[in-house]
């Protein structure tokens, strides 16, 4: 159903007052508030008591309008909790009046009570609390809704996702970038085949349809024992969207539009989930469908945006989100999926474990080689807070002190490689990037996703086996050189770090390297005595270079865990070291 400038009302806001005395008996103050198809007014008595006008478009079926209204009534009586409108019944005890407009159609009429709160849109929403209280309203408003049922629940709209890969095909030439396009085709195809794959098991039933941050609202409340302020969910409104549809749809379109406010989409996923699936149980195909749905909403948007915009091209409202929508979606490549349906399932209760858990089974190792040939012995060194090693210390980038203290532990126990460990959570290295204050205050550290090694003088890796050089970075004006390589059957990728560049100079991209050749050379640690590396085995290759990280925050820990792997017995003298 396409809206026209034509098909939408057009009332002043003395109409609206108007409208409310002689149907309601309410003598009221009207503003106007936004709206796509139809026209809302908040009208406010003088003791200010407030509702929400509703004026719908004239092609607006009336047994939609009845649909939205039975289903506020519904959850009214299953869960009272969930903060929506209540209908409220004319003078002529009617729930839907008609009036005739200035063009001499006819236009149907609700009233609304008013659902305080903010728009989630006007709030800064991003602290885990929250956004899992988010996750909890939605999952228990699926429940609240899962037996209702309706004539008219069974409708054709373009905004439903099982529609995504019709509409968004439909109105692709609405959009002039080539490369836009393609963009908004790969992601309706994952969508498309994700929902093929799964349709057996995706369940059906009647969801909200539009759980934007513009419908959800917020509220807040001053906790005078701890003198700070408590925000919740306080509700849900615009009801014009409902339709009987797979119930993954109602998440998903969270979802899409909530990444769009994020700089950490992994997080806002992990903790949406979290508090949904509390409430409400998803089966394995629903989780996997999740995050290729979202991205399809943001994807219908555009392009609905696009052909809107075609149609009235100074008509603010109908590209409200599409800026952001397109930012999200022009950065999305495979390894967001990956890594995003890893959050889920994790946030969902279902650790999923690395590909490669047992690394005493890889047909890799490797031998480090000593400048002067001495015999190499390892040693662990703890950066963790709890580490008597460490002391109080915060920044491993920046802290001579730390450096000072693995080299004096190296010469105290007559080692020449200490090793930081795989999974160790530690406070070091929390930096720009890993630092989440704004998101969770008090939450900080990271976790080592590979294994640091720090060698007393210059130090070599050299490969047991042939390897395969498949991506590598060289860093202007600096030591460090980053390797990506796998062995032939490429069941995973060895991330080695801070190599000497000069040393490495010659590397080249699917380059081999031969059983007992040098790798690379450790990279010197300015103003010391130490050269440092860090080896990282990652299970899934659809990851480029600039995807990985070294270390992740506490919170992405499951995540980051379940596509990674413990490196250290791919060393053949630290397996035999820590034997011993």
């Amino acid at each position: 159903m396409d809206i026209t400038r034509a098909d939408r009302p057009s009332h002043s806001c003395n109409d609206a007052e108007q409208i409310a005395q002689r149907l309601y008996g309410l003598n009221v103050a009207a503003r106007e508030l936004p709206s796509d198809a139809d026209q809302n007014f908040v009208v406010t008595e003088r003791d200010g008591g407030k509702f929400v006008l509703k004026i719908a478009n004239i092609v607006e079926s009336r047994i939609n309008l009845e649909l939205q209204n039975a289903l506020l009534e519904h959850i009214k009586k299953t869960d009272t909790s969930l903060g929506v409108p209540k209908i409220i019944s004319s003078r002529s005890d009617n729930q839907i009046e008609s009036i005739r407009n200035r063009r001499n159609a006819d236009e149907m009429v609700r009233l609304m009570s008013w659902v305080d709160g903010i728009p989630l849109v006007d709030f800064r929403y991003t602290r885990p609390g929250l956004l899992r209280e988010f996750g909890s309203f939605l999952g228990k408003f699926t429940k609240a809704i899962g037996d209702f049922e309706h004539p008219g629940m069974d409708r054709e709209f373009r905004w439903d996702l099982k529609n995504a890969h019709s509409v968004i095909n439909s109105n692709l030439s609405y959009i002039r970038n080539q490369e836009d396009r393609e963009i908004i085709k790969r992601i309706a195809e994952r969508a498309q085949q994700v929902t093929e794959e799964t349709e057996n098991s995706l369940r059906k039933s009647v969801i909200h349809g539009d759980a934007n941050n513009y419908n959800l609202l917020v509220k807040r409340g001053f906790v005078r024992a701890k003198k700070w302020h408590q925000v919740s969910v306080s509700g849900i409104i615009d009801f014009g969207d409902v339709i009987r549809t797979h119930t993954i749809n109602e998440l998903a379109i969270a979802l899409g539009y909530l990444l769009l406010h994020t700089p950490d989409r992994m997080a806002v996923t992990t903790e949406l989930v979290r508090g949904y699936t509390e409430q409400y149980k998803l089966n394995d195909n629903e989780l996997r469908a999740l995050f290729p749905l979202a991205l399809a909403r943001l994807a219908v948007s555009a392009t609905i945006s696009a052909y809107q915009k075609h149609l009235e091209p100074d008509n603010e409202y109908l590209v409200l989100t599409e800026k952001s929508a397109w930012d999200v979606l022009r950065s999305i490549n495979d390894a967001d999926y990956l890594l995003n349906e890893t959050a889920i399932f994790n946030a969902a209760g279902i650790k999923r474990k690395s590909i490669l858990v047992n690394t005493d089974k890889m047909p890799l190792s490797f031998d480090l080689s000593l400048a002067d040939h001495e015999e190499v012995k390892f040693v662990p060194f703890d950066l963790t807070p709890e580490s008597l090693q460490v002391g109080n210390l915060v920044d491993l980038e920046t802290s001579t002190s730390v450096i000072d203290k693995i080299e004096k532990l190296l010469v105290r126990q007559n080692a020449n490689i200490a090793y930081a460990s795989y999974n160790e959570a530690r406070l070091l290295n929390t930096n720009a990037i890993l630092s989440r204050e704004e998101w969770e205050p008090g939450v900080e550290g990271s976790v080592l996703l590979g294994v640091d090694l720090f060698a007393l003088s210059e130090c070599e890796l050299r490969a047991n086996t042939d390897l395969r050089i498949k991506a590598l970075t060289k860093y202007d004006n600096s030591t460090d050189f980053m390797l990506a390589i796998e062995n032939d059957d490429s069941s995973f990728r060895l991330i080695i770090r801070h190599l000497d560049s000069e040393n490495c100079k010659n590397r080249e991209y699917d380059q081999i390297v031969k059983a007992g050749e040098t790798i690379g050379r450790f990279g010197i640690i300015p103003d010391s005595n130490l050269s440092h590396t860090q080896v990282q085995i990652i299970t899934d290759n659809s990851f480029s270079l600039e995807q990985i990280k070294s270390s992740c925050h506490l919170t992405d820990r499951d995540c980051w865990l379940s596509l990674t792997a413990d490196p250290l017995s791919l060393f053949t003298s630290v397996s035999k070291d820590i034997n011993r």
